[in-house]
């Protein structure tokens, strides 16, 4: 009898420790399906982050300083914002984006103790900031646009009657003095919406045969306001897309 009570009691320990780890992790799945609020309290709890230096899913960034320049999207300062991530929206967020590696990066300087961590891009779809020094709010997606090859970082322009997105790119052009191996230069890759794709914009005269409607009106348009049509300033491009809405 003695042992037949021992393992009842056994048994519901058993039973008892099952019911309590159920609850664990309802509550845990509960709380991940919900908005966060703290995008860094929630991927501390995700096997994003550990205490070592490799990464579940992703690896710790490190700044390999072989070119002069930055790689990064925002060079002055680490803007926060909100992040896409696993479907779910994490705010206050200490992001940027190395554009020479395409990596998502997050900040954490918690308790003084500086960790970049490179997302996995599997699971990012993108994210939201307010540049401190314009105070212009910038919204950039990580996706594949039709009539293109592979996923990439892309800021879609005002709405349109055609729809334009604007990749940013930092490349390595080589120097021929000094330590260094190069330096970054940036440009921009303009992508407008015909049809059922995109194409990539290089020159005015591109833009004017894509439009294909009221061309001298686009020609005085772009003469009158001296707009330089190229991969520099890719907010001339959002000005003629405007323009050739009020004309269309």
């Amino acid at each position: 009898m003695k042992h037949k009570n021992l393992n009842i009691i056994s048994k519901r320990k058993y039973l008892l420790k099952i019911f309590v780890c159920f609850v664990i992790l309802f509550i845990f799945m509960l709380n991940k399906s919900g908005y966060a609020q703290n995008c860094l309290d929630s991927i501390r709890h995700d096997p994003l982050y550990s205490n070592s230096n490799t990464i579940f899913n992703g690896i710790k960034w490190i700044y390999e300083k072989k070119y002069l320049g930055s790689p990064l999207l925002v060079e002055n300062y680490w803007p926060k914002g909100s992040i896409f991530y696993k479907g779910v929206q994490y705010s206050d967020v200490f992001m940027n984006y190395d554009l020479y590696k395409n990596q998502a990066i997050v900040f954490d300087p918690k308790n003084g103790k500086q960790r970049y961590v490179q997302i996995s891009m599997e699971f990012f779809s993108g994210f939201t900031f307010k540049d401190s020094l314009t105070g212009e709010v910038h919204t950039y997606e990580y996706r594949e646009l039709p009539g293109t090859k592979g996923k990439a970082l892309y800021e879609k322009g005002p709405s349109s009657k055609i729809s334009l997105y604007i990749k940013p790119v930092k490349a390595v052009e080589a120097i021929s003095s000094g330590k260094n191996m190069g330096k970054f230069t940036s440009h921009f890759d303009n992508y407008i919406g015909i049809g059922n794709e995109y194409v990539q914009v290089h020159s005015k005269r591109q833009l004017i045969s894509l439009l294909d409607k009221n061309v001298p009106e686009i020609k005085r348009y772009i003469r009158k306001n001296k707009l330089k049509i190229n991969n520099q300033h890719p907010e001339n491009i959002e000005a003629v897309l405007n323009y050739f809405d009020t004309i269309n």
